[in-house]
């Protein structure tokens, strides 16, 4: 079966911290791409929910940007290593920073 996606996906995990409002949770990202990443967590939103992100750069800058949950997984506790919990997230708009901070974590923007 052909790979469909837009882009590559590099796993990298980082810390992060998301909200509704406020970025008051935090999780860890993976498969990071330029238009998006997965959010590994058990606290999921369903497809649609707009949500706001907090990345800490190694420089100690924070990027901020907003997405948008695309589908959701949760997984019950007994198949946790089979599958991961968790949210694949589009981000909304362009976003400079977030594409550099994809560079300094070695990721390919193209």
């Amino acid at each position: 079966m052909a790979d469909k996606r837009r882009h590559k996906r590099k796993i990298s995990r980082n810390p992060i911290k998301f909200g509704e409002e406020t970025c008051d949770k935090t999780a860890f990202t993976s498969n990071l791409t330029p238009t998006g990443f997965f959010l590994r967590t058990n606290r999921v939103y369903p497809p649609g929910k707009l949500l706001r992100f907090e990345f800490h750069t190694p420089q100690g800058t924070v990027v901020k940007i907003s997405g948008r949950v695309v589908y959701a997984t949760r997984v019950p506790t007994q198949f946790a290593g089979l599958r991961k919990n968790g949210m694949g997230i589009e981000i909304i708009g362009e976003n400079a920073d977030y594409l550099d901070l994809l560079k300094t974590l070695k990721i390919n923007t193209e």
